[in-house]
């Protein structure tokens, strides 16, 4: 038995790529937006992240705090990997709110 070769031949071109049944729908699919999100140093996150708990007075919800950061273009990562820094030097606190059923971040 003969096998084929998946292999690209030397002297073989490379087929252009499937089109897709639904392309002609969106005529801008070539020029798609550049994304909202961009990268932050931890130390920016950071800084937004204390500047809006400061904002609200008696804290804020994770959730809450959540939306307004990545609204700013921080990606989720970044957000939670400054959150957890921020926690862990005792620059921020977290208590577990019952009424929310969620935590309420607030400044030490």
């Amino acid at each position: 038995m003969a096998e084929k070769s998946r292999r690209k031949k030397k002297g073989e071109e490379e087929k252009p790529p499937a089109v897709d049944l639904t392309s002609f729908l969106s005529p801008q699919s070539e020029e798609r937006a550049a994304p909202r999100v961009q990268a932050f140093f931890t130390e920016d996150v950071e800084r937004m992240i204390v500047e809006e708990v400061t904002r609200s007075s008696g804290g804020v919800t994770r959730s809450e705090l959540y939306k307004r950061v990545t609204g700013r273009g921080v990606k989720p990562v970044e957000f939670y990997r400054a959150l957890t820094n921020l926690l862990g030097k005792g620059v921020l606190k977290r208590r577990f709110s019952p009424e929310l059923e969620e935590y309420v971040i607030y400044k030490a």
